[in-house]
């Protein structure tokens, strides 16, 4: 299987020190199981790799058209909730703005970790019970079951919110002034949580915000498009 163009995505806690390295690493000829045949292997060639940013790739999914349209002027504030970490990502029109982004490693396991350690410090080390009340808090739902008791979510509001302040003020502090910024795109596995904590805490700019139809495949279907481009352009 020859693959001509594979486009991959990092976090920006690393993509500016990784990606070269991970280019690398995924370039040429790979040996891999395979998908159709059991216990035998096939080789892939990759000819080209990209290493973009993460919430690059929502911009391209979700925000490139308007973007485009706008004009080259118009500003672009990603805000991607992931698992693991909390990435922001500044583009002016579909040019990131490299000094304006960053990351904070909250992510919306930490949320979920803060409800465990409410209940029981140890509850975090156990991955079902952290995947439980991670969906709990994604789908809003009332309750949480957890070692057989019922737990109402609403309890968990508070410790919930400290965490999400957290990440947005660390936010605020990189963007530092938000005036200029056009539009505010929500995405990320945590794109429901971030979101109405942003409604929350920043009443000011809610009319700039808009959450991702798709937030979980945003990044990925952005690599994609980007791979389509640039094989057809060569």
């Amino acid at each position: 299987l020859e693959i001509d163009t594979l486009v991959m995505g990092l976090p920006l806690s690393t993509v500016y020190t990784h990606s070269s390295a991970l280019r690398e690493m995924a370039k040429g000829m790979h040996t891999i199981p395979s998908p159709s045949i059991k216990g035998a292997t096939m080789e892939v060639v990759i000819q080209h790799v990209t290493v973009i940013a993460q919430p690059q790739g929502a911009l391209l999914a979700h925000g490139l058209g308007h973007a485009v349209t706008s004009g080259a002027d118009f500003n672009t504030l990603v805000l991607d909730m992931g698992g693991g970490t909390f990435d922001w990502f500044m583009a002016k029109g579909v040019k990131p703005n490299r000094m304006l982004c960053g990351a904070a490693a909250i992510g919306a396991l930490a949320c979920a970790s803060a409800v465990c350690n409410e209940i029981r410090s140890d509850l975090k080390d156990s991955p079902e019970v952290m995947a439980r009340v991670d969906r709990a808090l994604r789908e809003s739902a009332p309750t949480v079951l957890i070692t057989g008791v019922v737990y109402e979510m609403k309890k968990f509001e508070l410790v919930v919110q400290r965490v999400l302040q957290d990440a947005i003020e660390q936010m605020r502090s990189s963007v530092l002034s938000m005036d200029a910024v056009d539009r505010i795109l929500v995405t990320g596995g945590g794109a429901p949580l971030m979101y109405k904590a942003l409604e929350r805490t920043l009443p000011q700019y809610q009319h700039l915000l808009e959450i991702d139809r798709e937030p979980v495949s945003s990044n990925v279907r952005g690599f994609h498009i980007l791979a389509e481009y640039q094989a057809s352009s060569r």
